[in-house]
């Protein structure tokens, strides 16, 4: 057993539930000493008495090496797209969880790790299906929502979506709104243009039971990127609920910034993450432009169980395992 302790400014921990979430191991710090922590100020002389007892202090901060002098601890950093290459290489001890990573130097020791979700360890039939496709995920023109919107009132297919709809400086700016924002929710029922009527909204913030609810319903769950996701939560929910994802065909590119649609970035085939988790036909679905409608009937013909069963690679124990080892093998470091 390893004991674990959550360390941030309050705010952080807001969403978090009083005797539930093991919410006593979330221990508020002011502003003052989170952003002094990030200036480079030591951590026992910023927070005394806090940090004393610890043998690692873990942050995924990538250009961050917190200043420890004082402490026995050993610092793990974990960069926030699962890389090496992104971490500082004044790092000791780097967790990573993508393809094709090395060391930056002979002396930087780094660990492979497993993301995941809780998923059930016994197959549970899905309650029922219905015929319509659902997305959970912000909104925006590296999401592609539109493409998803465009499809389904074409074909006159059913769309539930939900999450944040992101501002877009070459966006649409919405009535009595003085900026711009990606144009989706000018597609919604009562919106512009024909079969409006066939795309649903449910807002900004979708809780976990209605998002689940919706996943295992649905025929089909849309990811229709326009750069590789190092992981995605979403595509493991749904499979673990017995619903396929569908998916581009085409080799996306890296992560860029929101304002510049992805062009000269790197291309790693081995290294795409909707690679990792559809078996096409059976886990979901690759979207060539054209196979829209095709995909979405064929969704009807997969067997559920298919789906938990690639979900169950991604479980919570497995990722639980794969910190724990490393976090052992980072104390038997000298």
């Amino acid at each position: 057993n390893i004991d674990f302790y959550i360390f941030a400014p309050e705010s952080c921990f807001d969403s978090v539930k009083v005797n539930v979430e093991n919410s006593e191991s979330c221990i508020p710090i002011s502003m003052e000493d989170f952003l002094d922590i990030k200036s480079g100020k030591n951590l026992k002389k910023t927070i005394p008495d806090k940090f004393d007892s610890f043998d690692i202090i873990m942050h995924n901060n990538p250009n961050l090496l917190v200043d420890l002098d004082g402490l026995k601890a050993k610092q793990i950093i974990w960069g926030p797209y699962g890389t090496v290459s992104e971490v500082t290489e004044k790092a000791e001890h780097v967790l990573y969880w993508r393809k094709n990573e090395k060391p930056k130097h002979s002396s930087q020791n780094i660990y492979k790790i497993q993301l995941g979700k809780p998923v059930a360890e016994t197959y549970v039939e899905p309650e029922k299906k219905s015929d319509f496709i659902f997305q959970c995920t912000r909104h925006d023109r590296q999401t592609n929502t539109m493409e998803v919107i465009h499809q389904c009132k074409k074909n006159k297919i059913d769309f539930i979506f939900g999450g944040p709809v992101m501002e877009d400086s070459l966006g649409i700016p919405y009535p009595g709104i003085d900026r711009k924002w990606y144009p989706c929710l000018l597609n919604v029922k009562g919106g512009v243009g024909d079969n409006c009527d066939y795309v649903k909204y449910i807002g900004n913030t979708v809780s976990e039971e209605e998002k689940l609810n919706l996943c295992q319903e649905s025929r089909l769950t849309t990811y229709l990127f326009e750069r590789n996701p190092s992981f995605n939560l979403s595509v493991i929910e749904s499979l673990s609920v017995g619903t396929p994802i569908l998916a581009p065909k085409k080799l996306l590119p890296e992560r860029t910034p929101l304002e510049i649609m992805p062009n000269d970035t790197e291309i790693i085939e081995d290294d795409q993450f909707f690679r990792s988790v559809i078996v096409e036909g059976e886990t979901g679905f690759y979207y060539d432009g054209d196979n829209f409608l095709d995909c979405y009937e064929a969704a009807a013909e997969v067997d559920p169980e298919k789906c938990w069963e690639m979900a169950r690679n991604f479980s919570l124990d497995k990722m639980i395992d794969s910190f724990t080892e490393a976090i052992e093998n980072v104390m038997d470091t000298k």
